[in-house]
């Protein structure tokens, strides 16, 4: 599966946690990190757990967007969901 999609997938249900299943910022984080630790990369590990955050975070500012309108919110914010998660990866790495 294509790393975006990974990471697109991971808002989706960070959408559906939070706004279907009630729970809280916290627990839904839990979970979508739950979700990415069987990632190998480390990327998209990173990637699929800033994409549900800013999920929750677009969730938060504006609490009537559907899910399709969150979602095209973080499809938007893709590429430096990917920048900011290659730029992680190299700093730990380079520790």
């Amino acid at each position: 599966m294509d790393d975006g999609v990974k990471m697109i997938s991971s808002a989706t249900k960070a959408f559906e946690l939070r706004l279907k299943s009630g729970m809280s910022h916290e627990e839904v984080l839990i979970q979508i990190s739950k979700m990415a630790s069987v990632e190998r990369d480390q990327k998209v590990k990173i990637g699929m757990i800033a994409a549900a955050s800013k999920a929750l975070s677009i969730i938060d500012q504006n609490p009537s967007y559907n899910e399709r309108q969150v979602i095209g919110e973080v499809m938007k914010e893709l590429p430096s969901i990917i920048e900011t998660a290659n730029e992680d990866v190299r700093f730990y790495s380079s520790e």
